[in-house]
């Protein structure tokens, strides 16, 4: 399920390029994110809008200290 999850965003860039492509994947991500977390609050019997927006924020810390690192040691894309 891992693998079908993380294909989801790189659909975009199989039909186009650039910056839609990656603000297209991103917007794919975060969704399929939200969507996980209030499927998990679902199961778990919790509300499912706190749970989808508590994965969506984890998921944005996680980034945003992979983005900081990123730049901190000179990483470069493109």
């Amino acid at each position: 399920m891992f693998a079908v999850g993380a294909t989801v965003p790189l659909i975009p860039f199989l039909l186009t390029t650039g910056t839609t492509a990656a603000v297209t994947a991103a917007a794919l991500g975060f969704g399929v994110l939200a969507g996980v977390g209030a499927f998990v609050g679902f199961l778990s019997g919790t509300s499912v809008w706190r749970s989808g927006a508590r994965m969506l924020g984890l998921a944005l810390l996680a980034t945003s200290v992979t983005y900081t690192v990123g730049r901190l040691f000179g990483a470069a894309v493109g």
